[in-house]
Parts: C-alpha cells; structure tokens; sequence
C-alpha cells in the first residue's frame, strides 16, 4: 500500500484522535519522532480489511503487536502465512519485507 503524508490528518478527521503524532511533522518531531506516523488503528484496520473472509462471520478473535511506526509518508505490504484453519497470521512490512511494522492473528469464527 501507498500512504500519503497527510494520511494521519485524513483518518483523525474520521477517528477523532488528532493526536499531533500522526497529524503533524513538528507535533512529531516534539514527541521524538522525525516525521508523523500511521495510527496503528488505521493499519490494523487496513489490513483486516484486506483479507477479510467471503462470508459474514458470527464471531472472530484478533491478536494484534504493534512492532515498529509507520514514517508517512510510506510504502507498506501486507503479508500473510498460509491460513491454519481458522487461524491466518498476517504482518504488515516495510516494502522490503525486513522490517514488521505489525504483526497479527485472526481467528475465523472464535469462539463458536
């Protein structure tokens, strides 16, 4: 995926979370960041999306480890292991794939 500078300011308008860290390069940079990061939520949620089963699910588990930020603007990739039944890990990396920027496990259908 491609995320554009202003992606921090797009979905705080949206989340109402307009913490300076995503939404502005000086607010950044006075929390020790050299440049806005992605939400964490945003990317979360970007790529439950992505791989979202065809059907409607009654219910779904979700482990989520938040491992490095996302500088915007940014290049990302998600990537997933084979799928072991229900349970499809999944990371989003930097382009390279060196780098996880987070790492997660969805469970089809949990606790039914």
């Amino acid at each position: 995926w491609s995320l554009g500078g202003d992606l921090g300011r797009r979905f705080a308008q949206v989340s109402g979370d307009f913490n300076p860290i995503h939404t502005s390069w000086l607010g950044a940079r006075l929390f020790g960041f050299r440049r806005p990061i992605a939400h964490g939520m945003w990317t979360l949620g970007r790529a439950l999306a992505a791989q979202q089963p065809p059907h409607p699910l009654a219910a779904a588990e979700l482990d989520c480890e938040f491992k490095l930020p996302i500088f915007l603007p940014a290049a990302v990739t998600l990537w997933n292991r084979l799928p072991d039944g229900p349970r499809h890990a999944f990371e989003v990396r930097n382009n390279a794939g060196d780098k996880p920027h987070m790492r997660g496990l969805f469970i089809w259908g949990a606790g039914q």
